[in-house]
């Protein structure tokens, strides 16, 4: 089992950052929040920078919690097969997975990826590595076998 490049990693970085961007925010969140709270966008754009902020930060922890906990992909790790595993290749808990995405909201993190890992992974003890290689070779072995048919 080995951790994905880094450039697949950025593809997944930009996979989520367009679908958290342009679908989550453009097509729920704004159009809820003018729903509920319509004088909200009657502000100056300048008082409104801390709440954009702020509800950046709520769209993206319960995004990446949500999809990592329930399947532990992203909609980037979907485009690019990979998932996340534990160090051991196991499925992370939820504890694990609320850890690694309250890492991801640290500022500077983005820049913890100059070394080899982000601090989200080096933190949580996980990897993302690819959904064709993520079992150990012997339960791989024994699902090939198990799927032939009997003569």
């Amino acid at each position: 089992m080995y951790r994905v490049s880094t450039w697949v990693r950025l593809v997944n970085f930009i996979a989520d950052f367009l679908f958290i961007r342009f679908v989550l925010l453009r097509f729920i969140v704004v159009p809820v929040l003018q729903t509920v709270y319509p004088s909200l966008f009657t502000y100056p754009h300048t008082e409104l920078v801390l709440l954009s902020y702020l509800i950046n930060l709520i769209v993206l922890f319960v995004y990446y919690f949500a999809a990592e906990a329930t399947t532990g992909m992203t909609v980037g790790k979907v485009v690019t097969q990979t998932k996340v595993v534990t160090i051991d290749g196991d499925k992370p808990t939820t504890r694990t997975f609320f850890f690694r995405t309250l890492w991801r909201i640290v500022p500077f993190e983005a820049f913890s990826w100059l070394g080899y890992a982000g601090w989200h992974d080096t933190q949580t003890n996980t990897m993302v590595v690819s959904r064709n290689f993520a079992q150990p070779e012997e339960e791989q072995y024994e699902e090939e076998v198990s799927e032939t048919p009997e003569s």
